[in-house]
């Protein structure tokens, strides 16, 4: 009996590390690794045409970050747009699942197009 319930101690403090920390935690930090400052932000629903800009909200500086927070309701799969300081604006509609990343890094590929990568 006692071998048993040694057995599911192990599985249930194995089980709750294996849990994220909270299930719905949206919060994450924004790399800028490009050459202009991100001047505005953006999130929209999955698949939705309706943007929320975050507010307040301050610039990115070229290689800089900054921590974006949000309240703990929402959905985790949202897409994501930016504008940069001379106006572009770029937005990725695949979605990020923003419940399961903790950085969100903005780059330039060598073709010139601006990327988004989670992770």
């Amino acid at each position: 009996m006692q071998s048993i319930r040694t057995l599911l101690a192990v599985f249930v403090i194995t089980f709750a590390a294996a849990l994220p920390a909270s299930a719905n935690n949206r919060n994450f930090i924004l790399y800028n690794q490009t050459d202009l400052a991100i001047t505005g932000f953006w999130t929209s629903s999955y698949n939705n045409a309706y943007w929320w800009k975050i507010d307040p909200w301050n610039y990115v500086q070229p290689r800089r970050s900054a921590y974006i927070y949000f309240d703990l309701s929402g959905d985790c799969q949202v897409q994501i747009a930016i504008e940069l300081s001379d106006g572009t604006k770029v937005s990725w509609d695949e979605g990020f699942n923003l419940c399961h990343i903790n950085f969100l890094t903005i780059w330039m590929d060598s073709n010139g197009d601006y990327e988004a990568t989670g992770r």
